[in-house]
């Protein structure tokens, strides 16, 4: 069950970071990202790429039941800053729906939205 956003009985979006110690960090997303929680996103990845030694962040959404446009932007646009920066965000475990829209805005070819889960260490192998 997501967790509640603020009491309110909506669901929120709860984030988790794992590093594997040889410069990529796991972002492991729980919930919905919406209008609401996508600012929590953008903290998130906005601390994750400010970590020296960061070459890769790798944002898992086997647990997120929705991710709406916002969301979505929110991905591409730190991909794209990340990848400017010889970084790259890659996107693991996106529902159909959400890797179809990923590609209707033509941000697949930034994200590289994988369809593996992570493996148990965090990290996918398929990324």
């Amino acid at each position: 069950m997501p967790m509640e956003r603020d009491g309110s009985g909506l669901p929120g979006l709860d984030v988790e970071v794992c590093e594997d110690g040889h410069g990529v960090l796991l972002l492991r997303l729980r919930g919905e990202i919406d209008l609401l929680t996508a600012p929590i996103l953008d903290r998130s990845l906005t601390s994750l790429a400010e970590r020296d030694g960061a070459t890769q962040v790798v944002a898992d959404l086997s647990g997120v039941s929705f991710v709406g446009i916002v969301g979505v932007e929110t991905l591409g646009r730190h991909a794209m800053r990340l990848s400017e920066e010889g970084r790259r965000l890659v996107v693991v475990s996106p529902s159909a729906l959400t890797r179809r829209v990923i590609g209707l805005l033509g941000l697949d070819e930034h994200l590289g939205a994988a369809r593996s889960e992570p493996s148990p260490d965090g990290i996918s192998s398929s990324v």
